[in-house]
């Protein structure tokens, strides 16, 4: 027995678990035979073992079986790549991203076009002459109705429109528009702050690895990584070469500090870190290379050649039942996420990806109040003006002069 992905054992589970031991335990009952596993020394040479069976075994090529034993596959995986994934921070207008640029320039477009509709509408409509018309273009009268139609568009239409027929076809233009424009804002808005949107660092394929700085934990087996990486990183001489978890948690944490680019491994070493870390890494889908092949090594004595065939057997009566495809998935987790695992939870919406909506709306209070005082100020320097003028003898606007209208004869 070695150590492998996907084997767990401990001192009070002695017997080792995981996807190998139980496969294995499928076969010996399919076969009807029995065994003890024995941990084998990590300083001993595979030929030096008196094990009548090895597992699991997977050698780089054929120079790595030994002389005197068989190869039975009955696991099959490949070479993958894990990059760095981090969180992209929204800015505090990030609420405004489900329109892009040109969207939002459309609909500031669209209300400007409603807004001139509207006057036109209603001069056309309520006004006597040409020049009335004109006049209810002015400055005041256009911001009177920029504000109604951003307020239909907003929900809170409060405008006595138009009677006329024009005047109810521009208002139903203005609220088609309006609820689309706010069902699609309202949703892009909802997924967008609900779910991740990481950044993904490193390389994304084949050819991008190939440019890559990677970090390869075996550093006996360097060779079968070299041809697939510009740089590969291995740990220090001073880790054993037996203690792979110390070695793949070194280079772990290489990849997060970002001296490398991608850490390689086998895909099912990197589906037990990717589920470990979700919030950390990426299992980049687009690279694999390999294959790694994973079986029993029989010894090769003339007596137990039965028993080698009889492993065959085993095997592929295993692998063509349904019991297999229940391994892979309940222990390798192949065709999991971290989302569908359940090992994922969606981002809340932050204060800070907000933060806009609370400056805007502070903003337009401010303004308000200060619009309120600066008016308050002016009409009591009115006030004040009128009273002045009273008391000098003057006639305030709009006043009649004592007599006046009165006739001669009457007074």
């Amino acid at each position: 027995y070695w150590t492998w992905a996907g084997i767990a054992s401990n001192a009070s589970h002695p017997q080792p678990r995981g996807f190998e031991p139980d496969f294995i335990d499928e076969v010996a009952k399919v076969m009807g035979f029995t065994y003890t596993w024995v941990k084998i020394p990590p300083d001993m040479p595979v030929g030096n073992l008196s094990a009548t069976v090895i597992a699991p075994f997977a050698p780089a090529g054929e120079e790595d079986l030994p002389d005197g034993f068989r190869f039975i596959p009955y696991f099959q995986l490949s070479y993958g790549a894990l990059v760095l994934k981090t969180s992209r921070a929204r800015g505090i207008f990030g609420f405004m991203e489900p329109f892009s640029p040109a969207l939002w320039g459309a609909v500031v477009g669209s209300l400007l076009v409603f807004t001139i509709a509207l006057l036109a509408v209603s001069a056309i409509m309520r006004a006597k002459s040409p020049e009335e018309a004109i006049r209810a273009f002015r400055p005041g009268n256009l911001m009177q109705s920029l504000y109604h139609v951003w307020a239909a568009m907003l929900g809170g239409d409060d405008y006595q429109w138009v009677s006329s027929n024009p005047g109810k076809l521009l208002r139903i233009a203005v609220l088609f528009m309006a609820v689309l424009l706010l069902s699609t804002y309202t949703a892009d808005t909802a997924s967008m702050f609900t779910a991740a949107e990481p950044k993904i660092h490193g390389p994304k394929d084949q050819a991008s690895l190939k440019q890559s700085k990677v970090c390869w934990p075996h550093s006996s087996m360097k060779h079968m990584v070299q041809d697939f990486a510009r740089e590969i990183v291995v740990p220090p001489e001073a880790l054993p070469w037996h203690d792979t978890k110390t070695r793949k948690n070194w280079c772990m944490q290489e990849l997060l500090e970002e001296r490398v680019e991608a850490l390689v491994l086998d895909e099912v070493s990197l589906l037990e870190i990717t589920f470990e870390s979700c919030d950390k890494v990426h299992l980049v889908p687009a690279i694999s290379f390999g294959p790694i092949f994973v079986g029993f090594l029989v010894t090769g004595q003339p007596e137990y050649q039965k028993l080698a065939g009889d492993l065959q057997l085993g095997v592929s009566y295993v692998r063509s039942s349904s019991m297999y495809g229940h391994l892979v998935s309940k222990h390798l987790r192949r065709g999991q996420t971290c989302e569908t695992a359940g090992d994922h939870e969606p981002e809340g919406i932050s204060v800070r990806s907000m933060s806009g909506v609370f400056v805007i709306a502070g903003s337009l209070t401010c303004v308000s109040i200060v619009l309120a005082a600066i008016g308050r100020g002016c009409a009591k320097s009115d006030a004040a003006g009128a009273k002045s003028d009273t008391a000098d003898g003057a006639v305030p606007p709009g006043a009649v002069p004592p007599g006046a209208g009165i006739p001669e004869n009457e007074s």
